[in-house]
């Protein structure tokens, strides 16, 4: 039995070789605040951007620099997500939709969906890889970076783990999975490029721009969190 929350219904489009996907999900504004264990990982979430903007400001960075730590971490949470896609044993395939035909929850299922996310979402960061080897990583920075990108690690592992164990006990739909991770770092990324076009260098435009980033990402961190808490019960 599904339970669908109230809501505008908003339809997404992907297509890879050929294979449309298309998911059908209820999108509504959070009515309260995260439930504790959210509240955890979004402490974290903050601890992790402040700890990268702390970083900036102390070696000096560039704002174009900040690109490569969030990079990272939308690299991290597209890992979680395909591990969490391929860790289900029970899931949802209410309005997921492939070729127009209905998905039935199979493993079969599980594995092209999970499999169509990482082609989709890899070659997405690919692109943008590349797009950022234009102005390469400077080798002084690279440890400075990844201590960046293993406190975002821990702070996604921290979810990813909490999620997994209420996926053991839910149903939740795996075509709102493979598109939460596009909902999350897309508004990221986007306010990533506004911030590197429209502002200037110096330790208070990496200030600023670390701040609105660390909004829009808490932002979705809540907003992923809620509608993954309206998973429907097994």
């Amino acid at each position: 039995m599904h339970n669908h929350a109230r809501g505008a219904r908003t339809g997404v489009a992907r297509s890879v070789r050929g294979t449309q996907v298309t998911i059908m999900t209820s999108l509504s504004p959070p009515s309260a605040l995260p439930l504790p264990g959210d509240r955890r990982a979004l402490y974290w979430l903050v601890a992790s951007n402040a700890v990268v903007v702390v970083i900036a400001l102390w070696q000096r960075w560039p704002i174009g620099l900040l690109l490569w730590p969030y990079w990272l971490q939308s690299v991290i949470i597209g890992v979680f997500s395909y591990r969490r896609m391929m860790g289900l044993t029970r899931f949802s395939t209410d309005r997921f939709r492939v070729n127009g035909r209905q998905s039935e929850p199979t493993e079969e299922t599980k594995r092209s969906t999970a499999n169509f996310f990482a082609v989709h979402y890899g070659f997405f960061h690919l692109g943008y890889g590349v797009f950022l080897l234009k102005n390469p990583l400077p080798p002084q920075e690279w440890l400075w970076v990844g201590i960046a990108a293993v406190t975002f690690a821990v702070n996604h592992w921290q979810s990813f783990a909490r999620f997994r164990e209420a996926d053991r006990q839910g149903s939740p739909n795996i075509g709102t999975l493979m598109f939460l991770p596009y909902l999350r770092v897309v508004p990221m990324h986007l306010m990533i490029i506004i911030g590197v076009g429209f502002l200037g260098g110096g330790g208070l435009s990496v200030l600023f721009f670390g701040v609105l980033k660390t909004v829009a990402d808490c932002a979705m961190h809540v907003a992923e969190h809620r509608m993954l808490a309206r998973s429907p019960a097994a």
